[in-house]
């Protein structure tokens, strides 16, 4: 197939919006319906393809790649009908009685920017959000280098079930997304590094573009002394060395434990690693690889030839099958070492957990606040106060006694804040920011206030003074209640006088 051309896909795209294709709802759920189609119709080729650029197993495609896409779009099929409407609000005292309502209405054209560590989610999930609000989209793929495959079968499935003449993929690599980058776009979405997000920004800043930017940051996990050892040790070892082999911008990046737990909980993750991957994890059919590019890989082995005498599980890698053991860092106490540590100084992204103990949750967090606010934060302690802690800490996201699982909740809005990004998607929220929430005021004639106008005595100033001030919500929304009744009486006096006059 050829490839598109950005210009010519950015043209289509524009000139389908301004025609009015992507508004009817009916348009819109044709092209949420076919997005799921081509997931769920080439779910094994899918499979197969991620498998090829990552290792990934058949089942942790299906749990983090195509069912969590899935799900997704079957929260906006059910629900844009719903969401698409006016939402009508108080009108306060000085329009009364004025119609007040707020009506989402798309931006227009919306450029994703996908990212090749989860290449079909990270694409389908903002593509249905912007579809769902009514946007002309194009996708620009992920790094070609790291998830070629994917990205390969994605430029063959979109053209074939989307609709061409408002839906396209441009291929390529860093060339090609500075040219999409100079292009005028409504919204841009993207995934990736903070650094690409600085160059996003910077290219949407002359036309004051929108952007909503997933970035990523060094996500911190604290286990307090009274957490469930084996349970926490599960979820971390999955979350953080297992799924996708660490490559996940939110995965736990590092780990404060209580010294009190500390040499209990680090043997529980080495057995727990064993349970889950085998002794030896290049073996595992459930364990992945790193992404095919001798650089991440290296960079990867320099982090742990750096910190190799703090290793207390793995260390392994072998740069032939692009393998890094699932490998734990045990710093003891020593703070100094720990923090400049090579696996502290960058996102890891890779199955590397180095581990800190500490004598409390304050220790923990005072390390967490010299860092830029992380994507995500996770706790594990059912401690109220250590729980209050964590939540006054500004984080993109914060989960209690789990990890990652957060992403699953389509209700949980997932974003970051500050380095980490900014903006959210997923269910409602991926509908409000890939839409205008147009505020409308629908006047009468009714209440023509006189005393508003010039010249203005002091009794318009007291009569003015009356209306606009803070008037209590239980007051304004009697009245506009009163309005719509009396809207209501009218309506349905009206249609009866219709019927009777009809059948005389």
């Amino acid at each position: 197939m050829e490839p598109t051309c950005g210009a010519d896909a950015h043209k289509r795209a524009n000139t389908a919006f301004r025609a009015g294709t992507t508004l009817p709802l009916s348009w819109r759920k044709s092209q949420l319906k076919a997005l799921r189609s081509m997931i769920s119709e080439n779910e094994k080729i899918i499979q197969k393809a991620v498998y090829a650029d990552l290792g990934k197993s058949p089942e942790e495609v299906w749990l983090a790649e195509t069912q969590a896409s899935i799900n997704g779009i079957d929260s906006m099929i059910a629900n844009v009908d719903n969401w698409s409407r006016a939402t009508h609000v108080n009108t306060d005292v000085f329009n009364y009685p004025a119609t007040s309502m707020i009506k989402p209405e798309p931006l227009g054209t919306a450029l994703i920017i996908g990212c090749w560590n989860y290449p079909i989610t990270l694409i389908a999930d903002p593509m249905a959000a912007s579809i769902a609000a009514g946007n002309a989209v194009v996708v620009k793929t992920g790094a070609e280098t790291h998830s070629p495959e994917t990205m390969k079968l994605l430029c063959e499935l979109i053209p074939k079930y989307m609709d061409k003449q408002v839906i396209s993929i441009v291929s390529g690599g860093f060339d090609e997304l500075q040219d999409l980058l100079t292009m005028r776009w409504d919204v841009i979405f993207a995934t990736g590094s903070p650094g690409l997000g600085r160059m996003v920004a910077k290219a949407g800043a002359p036309n004051l573009t929108k952007c909503i930017l997933e970035l990523g940051g060094k996500s911190p996990v604290y286990v307090g002394k009274g957490a469930n050892l084996a349970i926490a040790a599960k979820r971390i070892v999955w979350g953080s060395l297992g799924l996708n082999a660490g490559q996940t911008c939110i995965r736990p990046d590092h780990m404060f434990v209580d010294s009190s737990i500390a040499e209990a909980f680090i043997n529980t993750l080495k057995e727990t690693i064993v349970a889950q991957y085998g002794a030896n994890p290049q073996q595992s059919k459930s364990y992945g690889r790193m992404a095919k590019v001798p650089a991440h890989h290296k960079r990867l082995t320099h982090m742990i030839k750096s910190d190799s005498k703090y290793i207390v599980h793995g260390g392994e890698t072998d740069a032939s099958d692009f393998y890094v053991a699932p490998t734990l860092l045990d710093f003891g106490a020593d703070s100094e070492a720990y923090h400049a540590a090579a696996s502290m100084q960058e996102e890891i992204f890779g199955p590397i957990l180095p581990i800190l103990r500490v004598d409390d949750a304050e220790q923990a967090i005072d390390s967490i606040l010299t860092r830029e606010k992380p994507l995500a934060m996770y706790a594990f302690t059912h401690d109220r106060h250590e729980q209050d802690m964590f939540m006054n800490v500004s984080a993109g996201s914060l989960q209690f006694n789990d990890a990652i699982t957060f992403m699953l909740n389509e209700n949980l809005p997932f974003g970051g804040v500050g380095n980490s990004g900014s903006g959210k998607y997923h269910g409602y929220q991926g509908f409000v920011e890939f839409s205008h929430m147009k505020s409308i005021m629908i006047n009468s004639n009714l209440n023509d206030l006189k005393a508003r106008f010039s010249p203005q005595t002091n009794f318009d100033m007291t009569v003015m003074k009356l209306a606009h001030r803070h008037i209590p919500d239980v007051v304004v929304s009697g009245l506009n209640r009163i309005h719509y009744f009396a809207l209501a009486t009218v309506a349905a006096g009206a249609a009866a006088a219709f019927m009777l006059g009809k059948f005389r």
